[in-house]
């Protein structure tokens, strides 16, 4: 979003950023560390939600924010030429099915978090644990609600309502006309996936030792390397892979899904006997055969949709704007 054209500057910004910002926070043998780093990813959010949708009323009728394409709306709610079809609304595909899928469960996955959470208490309780739980769901309706969910319905929102089909898998790669406030709102994005990946890297590294060595907290060598080899994997894929939504689209359609509900669901049909549970039990086992089908064959779309990028049109159009980016420079 920022630099446009020059890719070195790019890579060498990724990896400075996660070589002495990112990597220091995953030395974090604590969560409770990182709280106030996701504050401010929050925060960071909240900007990005208020960005979307200033910059809907001040380009809903500028058809020119697509870059030569033969869009034409009109969706500034409060004019009288006000348009927005049926067919804008509800165009169901099953394309558009598969692309979106993933996007949902990555977006509703918080479920890993959960374990590292409960290795914090000081006093571990399954009756501890539920009044953290249930501490976390109140403050959850007053401000997650008002603000994490809202940013998804929002930016998704407005931000549809902007570019309708011409919207990106990541909308900052949209065209906003180099406007400021949206050049800040992607360097907030960035600070917010800075504080949000050291407790990705935390919740991982904790799971690796446990099952490995069967330690929850290891000497400072292992500690180390093993956030470093995270940390490493991470910053490749940032630079290599130039869509979000391919990125996101894999990871809710594999590892999401497995760990924040198929396994969860397998767990319990093995644990809980059926005659005490009944209606449960198929329940589980009913939502866990369905999240199954639908997770591989939107894994099998995300592989086709990188080798024709006209099955996905968010990653078609991230796909259309590089090339004419590319045609503009030479």
């Amino acid at each position: 979003v920022v630099f446009k054209t020059d890719k070195s500057l790019y890579r060498w910004l990724v990896f400075g950023v996660a070589a002495f910002v990112v990597f220091p926070l995953s030395l974090m043998r604590s969560m409770n560390s990182l709280r106030y780093g996701s504050l401010i990813g929050i925060m960071c959010s909240g900007f990005l939600c208020l960005v979307v949708i200033i910059e809907y009323f001040v380009l809903c009728d500028d058809n020119s924010v697509f870059e030569g394409q033969d869009i034409e709306r009109h969706t500034c709610f409060w004019k009288s030429n006000f348009s927005l079809s049926r067919d804008d609304l509800f165009k169901f595909t099953p394309n558009g099915f598969l692309s979106s899928f993933p996007i949902f469960v990555f977006a509703y996955s918080c479920q890993p978090n959960v374990l590292p959470l409960y290795v914090e208490l000081q006093r571990r309780s399954v009756r501890r644990m539920h009044k953290v739980i249930r501490r976390a769901l109140y403050f959850a309706a007053a401000l997650y609600h008002l603000s994490a969910r809202l940013v998804y319905t929002f930016v998704g929102a407005f931000g549809f309502m902007t570019f309708l089909d011409g919207t990106c898998g990541n909308i900052l790669q949209n065209n906003y006309k180099q406007h400021p406030e949206v050049i800040v709102s992607s360097v907030t994005i960035v600070i917010s996936c800075c504080f949000t990946l050291p407790m990705c890297v935390y919740a991982f590294r904790e799971n690796l030792t446990v099952l490995t060595m069967n330690k929850v907290q290891v000497s400072w060598i292992p500690h180390t390397l093993i956030t470093a080899g995270m940390i490493a994997v991470c910053a490749f894929i940032a630079v290599t892979v130039s869509q979000l939504n391919v990125v996101l689209g894999f990871l809710g359609a594999t590892t999401n899904p497995s760990v924040a509900y198929f396994l969860p669901n397998l767990f319990f049909l093995k644990l809980v006997p059926r005659r005490k549970a009944p209606r449960r039990w198929w329940l589980a086992l009913i939502s866990m055969i369905v999240l199954l089908s639908l997770s591989a064959a939107s894994f099998v779309f995300q592989i086709y949709a990188l080798f024709d990028s006209s099955l996905n049109p968010a990653t078609s159009c991230a796909a259309a704007k590089k090339s004419n980016r590319d045609i503009v420079d030479e």
